[in-house]
């Protein structure tokens, strides 16, 4: 429950970080609007999955955030998915999957 709490916390701290930058691009076309929607909504539904005891789902999630976070550059985004892709890991008992996503992020480019 403590990881839960700490998680929400977290995310909630690193959320604006994650979006704001995507929002603020005064040269972006509509599209690039409708992914930061998309991303908002993904990592909701991330949380909601953490929060259901859904680590698998949110571990597919995660990855679609990545590879959000990835197509804008936004290296703090990555970051922020590669650690919940490895929390969520952990969760399911696999800590050596965990430590993929925590020591070695180059290797998901």
């Amino acid at each position: 429950m403590k990881q839960i709490i700490s998680s929400v916390l977290i995310l909630g701290v690193y959320l604006t970080a994650l979006t704001v930058p995507l929002m603020v691009q005064p040269s972006w076309a509509q599209s690039q609007n409708s992914q930061v929607e998309k991303l908002k909504q993904l990592i909701e539904q991330a949380q909601q999955q953490e929060g259901q005891g859904q680590a698998r789902q949110a571990i597919e999630t995660w990855q679609q955030i990545l590879a959000i976070a990835r197509q804008f550059k936004q290296r703090r985004g990555e970051a922020i998915a590669l650690n919940y892709i490895g929390l969520n890991y952990d969760s399911l008992s696999q800590p050596q999957e965990a430590l993929k996503y925590y020591s070695n992020p180059k290797s998901f480019v």
